[in-house]
């Protein structure tokens, strides 16, 4: 069953879309598989991942007979301006380390009520504190490789900056 929930500017969305329309909106997406990979079609790309970072006002869809965790992230908040400029780096998405999204996946599979989710919330942040490796992804380098530019993996939580807000579990 779908819950939702809402705290630091992002609503979290646990759900399976097993055959939704491509949109586009005014925010940014980070998306988890909680079981196994799911399959994006993004900006016309289709790629299987298990975590991706979707800018905002990108065309998009996520299919999955599975459950995903959504971030919902509006395009107005500091954390979106965090997801363009450490996830995304010019890029109109990326998938996210595999690592990372299983761990987040693998919280939030028990998530119940709002003190649950704002325990799990700060683990489905942790790729934005990985800082980036090389510079914004040419529109060459976008344009070889089908399944997208990966992200850089999370550092260790204790190396990473605090968002206000927040705290490292």
């Amino acid at each position: 069953e779908p819950f939702i929930f809402f705290f630091c500017d992002c609503y979290y969305i646990q759900a399976s879309y097993p055959s939704p329309a491509e949109h586009r909106h005014f925010a940014a997406h980070l998306v988890f598989a909680m079981e196994r990979p799911f399959t994006a079609l993004v900006n016309g790309v289709s790629v299987e991942a298990a975590g991706i970072a979707i800018g905002s006002d990108v065309p998009h869809t996520i299919l999955s007979e599975a459950p995903t965790l959504v971030v919902f992230i509006d395009e107005l908040t500091p954390m979106s301006r965090c997801v363009k400029h450490t996830l995304l780096r010019g890029a109109p998405w990326r998938t996210l380390d595999t690592s990372v999204s299983s761990e987040v996946g693998e919280r939030w599979r028990d998530v119940r009520t709002e003190a649950d989710a704002a325990a799990a919330g700060r683990i489905a942040l942790s790729p934005i504190y990985a800082a980036p490796e090389t510079g914004p992804a040419s529109a060459d380098s976008e344009a070889t490789d089908s399944a997208g530019p990966a992200a850089p993996a999370a550092p260790d939580a204790s190396a990473a900056p605090v968002l206000p807000g927040w705290t490292h579990v």
